[in-house]
């Protein structure tokens, strides 16, 4: 694995080949790689994570990925998490057998408050649940783990649409105090106007890079756990806050 984790870093950080061939040349060897350890969920993860780069962004190979490890390896957690957010992310919502194979995990499987938390996340994406569910869904997530941002992101859209605006800025504080990192895209963002609201796990800005290997530790952060923002994502939830203000003051 150290060699294939070199040619990874070798075609992400070359300066002679453009994005889209940098993805296509790896999509490439972990594919032949693939077709010797058929059932190595880590080559898996690596292609799954790959073909979401863009310009390619192939959510459905992505989604094969997950579920060519689930047909060997049904109690393999991460990749169940993985999958749905995919499918979540390329449908809107979380498919009947995935939804089998959260409960079964949560039924027969002993895990991590992280993982069961991210679980109870994924099954309040089912488009076969009513209000209530959803809502119970969400309580579970935010009860087992209070220490990403996704969750409670949610919970707080979920009062927003109920008009309840004070539940909505507390669970967007509470999302800000687990924001780990803030990615500067917008030169105008402050972040003298979000320090109040971060916690201890804040380690400050950084810059987007231009060169770098994707793996499934940084999606994961970024984009399942969204401990780590980009700092125009950070304004829109300090901009909730202040309209939420502004419309109690209206009323």
């Amino acid at each position: 694995m150290n060699n294939i984790d070199l040619t990874l870093k070798e075609i992400f950080t070359s300066t002679s080949l453009t994005k889209s061939q940098k993805v296509l040349h790896a999509e490439k060897m972990l594919t032949e790689q693939l077709d010797i350890e058929t059932t190595h969920p880590e080559l898996y993860f690596k292609l799954a994570v790959v073909v979401l780069e863009e310009p390619e962004v192939d959510f459905l190979q992505s989604i094969e990925c997950m579920e060519k490890i689930l047909t060997y390896d049904k109690t393999n957690i991460e990749a169940a998490i993985y999958l749905s957010w995919l499918q979540y992310l390329n449908r809107g919502y979380v498919n009947a057998s995935t939804l089998t194979v959260l409960d079964k995990l949560l039924a027969n499987v002993e895990m991590d408050s992280l993982s069961l938390s991210l679980i109870y996340l994924a099954k309040s994406w089912s488009d076969e649940i009513d209000e209530k569910q959803y809502h119970l869904f969400l309580k579970k997530s935010v009860e087992s783990n209070d220490t990403y941002v996704d969750n409670f992101l949610e919970l707080a859209n979920f009062y927003r649409n109920r008009g309840e605006s004070d539940k909505e800025k507390s669970f967007i504080r509470k999302a800000l105090k687990n924001v780990e990192k803030i990615y500067l895209v917008d030169e105008s963002f402050d972040i003298a106007t979000v320090k109040p609201y971060l916690g201890d796990c804040f380690k400050g800005m950084i810059d987007v890079p231009t060169n770098y290997v994707p793996t499934y530790h940084t999606l994961k952060k970024e984009s399942i756990l969204r401990t780590v923002l980009a700092s125009n994502a950070v304004k829109s939830m300090l901009e909730r806050l202040t309209d939420s203000d502004q419309w109690e003051v209206l009323l």
